[in-house]
């Protein structure tokens, strides 16, 4: 699929340094002591922002240059976006294929309890805090194509 899929610790934003200084400066440069009309107007503001932060102003990372003045070839991924070709785009044998190739861990409580996608889930007290590596098998075609691109 071309994805690389990367996983963060709860509540470490040291893992994700770089997105989390991301945040930070848009909220410092463009939404601190602004007032917007609207939705519209606030994306306006933020697109301009990250435009010049993109585009114009030097980083000392950088030697001087702007980031897309370094990296001209990440001003566009070669691939155009539209909310409404996403439902013709996703192919669900797919994303389970790859799923089915991840491991997953995740720790059986101490009450024989676990947690697995939004639902809790009584495995006994004998199993308690031992680590369960749980993996996903789906078959393709398992799900019907109109449930699936709802």
């Amino acid at each position: 699929m071309g994805i690389d899929v990367c996983f963060t610790r709860k509540r470490c934003p040291t893992d994700h340094a770089k997105i989390e200084r991301t945040h930070q400066t848009m909220t410092l440069q463009a939404l601190l002591g602004q007032h917007w009309l609207d939705q519209a107007a606030l994306w306006a503001g933020l697109d301009a922002r990250r435009s010049m932060l993109n585009q114009h102003i030097p980083s000392s990372v950088l030697q001087g240059q702007a980031p897309l003045q370094a990296y001209p070839e990440a001003a566009h991924s070669g691939r155009f976006y539209r909310p409404e070709w996403e439902a013709e785009m996703l192919d669900l044998d797919r994303v389970f294929a790859y799923l089915a190739t991840c491991r997953w861990f995740r720790r059986i409580r101490a009450n024989g309890r676990l947690d697995l996608g939004g639902y809790d889930y009584y495995l006994g007290t004998h199993l308690r805090n031992q680590m369960l590596s749980p993996a996903l098998r789906c078959h393709p075609g398992l799900l019907p194509q109109a449930a699936s691109r709802q």
